[in-house]
């Protein structure tokens, strides 16, 4: 008998994977599932599962409320007292801000339009008005000032109620030294500026209206 032959017969011998299958019903083995295989373990995953998801339904249902209140009590608890707290930092923070970790500073800027040709502003205009001179302003550098407060004869209403709190406030600034821009005036510093009380009145001469309580002089008389 030759190969060919020996090969063929044990091809006929093995079984026809590629048949029909129509109307075969294919059983798995059940025992092949995890939660089959270990039942104690599976149950225990379902009930830390429900554990988990009961926990974020309570959370949910209650922690909205819950972070609200803990805000606005820690927000009341610092910024509203209704007796004197001298331990407390956000108490001496109401108090002043002249010392302290935590206290708040407070500085206020001022820049002016400084008049850089105040000469020819001066100058009498020629009888033919040919000469007028407008102001040329050039905006400054700030000058700082440091802000303080300080409350004192602090007295709360009765019985620890927050009704009503009374005080005297002590407010005074200083020339802030340090630098905080490029460029910065002293206090000493020499500027010009237009008073605004004269811009009115020259506004108001100019441009009468009617009714104006300001008079309009003849160019002889200013």
């Amino acid at each position: 008998m030759s190969a060919g032959a020996n090969y063929r017969e044990k091809l006929s011998k093995e079984p026809d994977l590629m048949a029909d299958q129509k109307g075969v019903v294919i059983e798995y083995d059940k025992s092949d599932h995890c939660w089959d295989r270990y039942p104690k373990c599976a149950r225990c995953c379902w009930c830390a599962c429900g554990t988990l998801l009961l926990i974020c339904a309570i959370q949910a249902t209650f922690l909205p409320a819950l972070l609200n209140n803990a805000v606005t009590n820690g927000l009341e608890d610092a910024l509203i007292f209704t007796e004197p707290k001298p331990d407390s930092s956000n108490y001496q923070t109401w108090l002043t801000n002249t010392f302290g970790a935590d206290a708040v500073p407070i500085w206020m800027e001022c820049r002016f339009f400084n008049v850089t040709n105040k000469e020819d502003l001066l100058l009498q205009p020629n009888p033919n008005k040919s000469n007028w001179t407008y102001p040329i302003l050039d905006l400054t550098a700030p000058l700082i000032y440091d802000e303080w407060y300080l409350k004192y004869n602090i007295n709360f209403s009765y019985h620890n109620s927050s009704s009503w709190v009374e005080y005297q406030t002590w407010e005074y600034y200083t020339w802030h030294k340090a630098k905080m821009y490029d460029k910065q005036i002293h206090p000493q510093d020499h500027i010009v500026i237009i008073s605004p009380i004269i811009g009115v009145l020259y506004y108001e001469w100019l441009y009468p209206k009617n009714g104006s309580r300001f008079i309009k002089f003849g160019d002889h008389e200013l």
